[in-house]
């Protein structure tokens, strides 16, 4: 019996997490930054990430994200590509996807797939290179880096900076494709002194945490802001956690429906039963955090 109810449980925590989250997410944060933000009808859309997007200087530039297989972008990197790619920070955002993920023979189908998911989350130029996939097989780092000087020459970049972001040394899921990349990446931003960025990756329990630590953390933003608690409780903003001392990039409820629809649409021949619960259960569907690494 008491197995019979666990699942209603589970499923009403997660309505109910969920349901805090949109509010911290889109309501109290646009009623936080409405007397900061009002240069338009959709300067709420800012208001959630604006002051760590300008204080890391992830404004107007040619961002180029670099990822091993076709929805490692929608899988791991969609909060921070949907909030640079909005229009306000003049970025122009690339894609050079390393594979084109054949390691179960559907490379030409998420080929399409990639190019689906590019066109949603707002590239404007995306690559496929013909690295092979395979799990067991870690890519060197100096073919990596020398690739990389091939493709940021055949890109269209016309901004006035150049930003790489990509995996860390852990790959978020431990993939060794992922893991290669990091060291790719390095090594071609330190000769050539390009900024880069990392995505961190988090242990299990922040990792399968659903909305639980983003709330949390929200909930933290929202008390060490709050007028009343600079007033009255100084000493408390002093205890919570630092904001400027992270790049963390959080979804609001609106691009959380974007980054659904590029997993559950774009990339339709990945979502096979356990990509639901990453869908739902997976931090990184709701926030990002990057680490600085040049």
């Amino acid at each position: 019996m008491m197995l019979l109810k666990l699942p209603g449980k589970i499923v009403k925590k997660f309505v109910c997490s969920l349901f805090m989250w949109a509010i911290l997410s889109t309501v109290v944060t646009e009623w936080l930054g409405a007397q900061k933000y009002r240069s338009s009808p959709y300067s709420q859309l800012y208001h959630l990430n604006q002051d760590t997007i300008q204080r890391n200087s992830l404004t107007d530039a040619d961002v180029i994200f670099v990822t091993a297989h076709p929805d490692d972008e929608s899988m791991f990197f969609s909060p921070t590509i949907v909030e640079l790619a909005k229009p306000d920070y003049n970025n122009a955002l690339h894609l050079v996807c390393f594979s084109n993920g054949n390691y179960d023979g559907l490379g030409s189908i998420r080929e399409h797939e990639l190019t689906r998911a590019a066109q949603i989350l707002g590239f404007q130029s995306f690559e496929i290179l013909d690295y092979t996939d395979d799990i067991t097989k870690g890519w060197d780092s100096t073919a990596i880096a020398s690739s990389l000087v091939s493709q940021l020459k055949s890109l269209p970049l016309s901004k006035p900076k150049k930003i790489l972001i990509t995996f860390d040394e852990e790959g978020v899921s431990g993939h060794i494709n992922h893991k290669s990349l990091f060291d790719g990446v390095e090594a071609y931003s330190r000769k050539h002194s390009i900024r880069s960025f990392k995505l961190r990756s988090w242990s299990v329990f922040t990792k399968y945490s659903f909305f639980i630590v983003t709330n949390l953390e929200l909930v933290a933003r929202f008390i060490k802001k709050s007028a009343l608690t600079l007033k009255y409780l100084p000493q408390l903003t002093k205890v919570l956690p630092n904001e400027e001392s992270t790049i963390k990039i959080y979804a609001n409820f609106n691009s959380w429906f974007l980054n659904l629809a590029t997993m559950t649409y774009a990339h339709y021949s990945q979502i096979v039963w356990y990509r639901w619960l990453w869908i739902f259960f997976s931090r990184y569907m709701n926030c990002n955090e990057l680490e600085i690494v040049t």
